[in-house]
């Protein structure tokens, strides 16, 4: 019985260390292979590097549309190839953080050059503006420097798992990459920082304006420069007793404010008319604007009817044209009469160019295959990213799409489609 029990044993051994010699040659040859396709995962970023080097001096010499194709598609390749090489040097329990940020600073080069410049491409009739060419020049710097860091790395990716380890340069590397294309994208003065006023002569602007806040604790988000759209601004907190009652974002150029939020729960069963709630966003609107105006209303509906709210946008007006890009909205909750927010982007697009080159009429027969289905709407005056955040004067057309009134706005100077909204609200 001992004899069989031994050679039972002894069989279980022989078969444990067969099938662990086995696992172990598989476990081997499944590295050796992952070891090949990281190595060529890395070289193939190391290729899509230099190509969009390449490609990005080859645009700014040439200003051709197939350089710029052959740009875009170098930067995809790079993006993949650089979020696979990531993949391949991390785990669940230990994600690579460095190089995710390099991913996303390489993200956001992708994103300009795919979609930001190539809308300001095509807007300027195939042609590289000096906007463009200053970009560009500085992604093809750091993708220089973004080569260096890649031979810094290549052989100890592994160790980026832990945030300890030196990075090589890479963060850096990100965080110029994102800076680039948040400058290019929403500066004002694109590719460049304007100057700034200090933050406390930005809250005295709001003391200036609203003084029935000066009884808050102030508190203002990160001492930074928020950015978007052409809008540079502080983020300004106010609370009583460590209740956030009201945001407001005050320009970080010229003080004036952009947003205000009130922050409290609503509360309150009486529901005002239109008429009064539009009063109250009048008198409110006197604060900071006293030309004349289009008034127009929308009226939205909450499921709790506390939070339904009368939405108004004065536009302001020179002669017949409406200046869309000044226009301000105002909240105002029918239940308690407050309002809730205050919003205006730009205040002084008064001063506009107004070299017409193209009449409407020529820009409905030009642009739309079905005139018929276009309403003129006059001239309109709108600065967006497609006109640098510039004050333009537009002709403006508005159409139905997938049921909602769609509105396009065409600069008459150069007969392009430099902007487009959905309008939701209505004339009063």
């Amino acid at each position: 019985m001992k004899k069989v029990l031994y050679f039972f044993l002894a069989g279980i051994l022989v078969v444990s260390v067969f099938i662990n010699f086995t696992l172990g040659s598989k476990l081997n040859v499944a590295n050796s292979k992952i070891e090949e396709i990281n190595s060529n995962t890395a070289s193939l970023v190391e290729r899509n590097i230099r190509q969009s080097i390449i490609n990005a001096k080859e645009l700014i010499e040439t200003n051709s549309k197939e350089s710029l194709f052959g740009l875009q598609r170098s930067v995809e390749d790079l993006t993949a190839s650089f979020s696979q090489w990531q993949t391949l040097n991390q785990t669940d329990e230990m994600p690579n953080t460095i190089m995710q940020k390099g991913l996303t600073g390489i993200e956001a080069l992708r994103n300009t050059v795919i979609h930001h410049l190539d809308g300001q491409y095509f807007t300027s009739g195939e042609q590289l503006a000096d906007e463009d060419i200053a970009m560009l020049e500085s992604f093809h710097e750091n993708l220089n420097r973004l080569l260096l860091v890649y031979h810094n790395i290549e052989g100890r990716v592994t160790d980026l798992k832990n945030p300890e380890s030196s990075d090589g340069g890479l963060i850096q590397i990100a965080s110029n990459l994102e800076e680039i294309s948040r400058l290019y994208r929403h500066s004002s003065t694109p590719n460049k920082h304007p100057e700034y006023i200090g933050t406390e002569i930005a809250v005295n602007s709001i003391k200036e304006k609203l003084p029935e806040f000066e009884d808050y604790e102030v508190k203002i988000k990160d001492q930074s420069v928020f950015m978007k759209d052409g809008v540079h601004y502080y983020q300004v907190n106010y609370l009583d007793k460590n209740e956030l009652v009201y945001t407001v974002f005050v320009d970080a150029i010229d003080g004036v404010i952009r947003n205000i939020e009130y922050k409290r729960p609503l509360e309150g069963k009486q529901q005002m008319s239109s008429g009064t709630s539009r009063t109250i966003a009048k008198q409110f609107l006197k604060k900071f604007y006293a030309g004349d105006v289009q008034e127009e209303m929308l009226y939205i509906k909450n499921d709790s009817e506390v939070s339904s709210l009368y939405s108004f946008r004065f536009i302001p007006l020179k002669d017949e044209t409406k200046i869309l890009s000044d226009a301000y909205i105002i909240n105002v909750c029918p239940h308690t009469g407050k309002v809730i927010k205050y919003y205006n982007e730009f205040n002084d697009s008064m001063d506009y160019a107004q070299k017409h080159n193209f009449s409407h009429e020529y820009i409905m027969e030009n642009n739309f295959e079905d005139p018929d289905l276009m309403t003129y709407e006059g001239l309109v005056v709108v600065r967006s990213f497609k006109t640098r955040f510039r004050p333009t004067l537009t002709h403006s057309f508005k159409t139905t799409q997938k049921d909602q009134q769609l509105v396009l706005y065409y600069d008459v100077e150069t007969g392009t489609l430099v902007h487009q909204m959905y309008d939701i609200y209505e004339q009063i």
